[in-house]
């Protein structure tokens, strides 16, 4: 899975500022695009972070404890960020509640959006529900298995998963926050670097 997030600058402001002087504004520009490929993962990650239960080290690829790849691109007046990812484990999302398995029969709910928490699994005894190993099982948690896991007949599956990276960074919860804040850092940071090469 693969989306992306673009952001710009005033195209007409920075065509007049370029005029000014042709021999610096590459240095500007090139500066600009190098503290974006910095400061951008970290501010969608921020604001990902406040909707989704989640760590901002987990929505930023450039973090090594990231999921998913991030590839930049940028011209003169455009900023693009790619984000690659598969969907990551529901443990990695807070609020899990139980973590371990129980003796007794329990539900599992989980919160991957902040402030709302769902049922995603459950246990009951051994023969309450078709059987020993029936068919297929609801979600569950199993010793020495981390996360919950559902089980096919005899066999265990994969661990359960919920949204990839890509998914929660272009949200509509917050994707409209999230670009106006890095038009505003480029913005921002290529009047900082004009500055410092005496273009104002």
């Amino acid at each position: 899975m693969a989306v992306q997030i673009q952001a710009s600058i005033d195209a007409e402001a920075f065509r007049k500022t370029l005029l000014k002087n042709a021999e610096q504004w590459p240095k500007a520009a090139d500066y600009t695009m190098r503290t974006m490929r910095r400061r951008a993962p970290v501010i969608v990650a921020r604001n990902t972070a406040q909707v989704y239960n989640i760590a901002q080290s987990r929505l930023n690829p450039n973090n090594k404890r990231g999921h998913g790849t991030l590839s930049l691109s940028g011209g003169l007046t455009t900023f693009t960020m790619t984000y690659r990812g598969a969907r990551i484990p529901i443990t990695e999302f807070k609020g899990m509640k139980p973590r371990t398995p129980r003796k007794r029969p329990y539900v599992i709910t989980g919160q991957v959006l902040r402030g709302s928490s769902a049922k995603i699994g459950h246990w009951s005894m051994p023969g309450t529900e078709g059987g020993r190993y029936s068919a297929k099982s609801p979600w569950m948690l199993v010793p020495g298995v981390p996360g919950p896991v559902m089980r096919m007949g005899s066999t265990l599956g994969g661990t359960m998963r919920a949204l990839a990276v890509p998914q929660m960074v272009v949200s509509m919860r917050h994707d409209e926050q999230t670009i106006q804040e890095l038009q505003d850092k480029m913005m921002e940071e290529l009047q900082r670097q004009l500055a410092r090469f005496g273009i104002s």
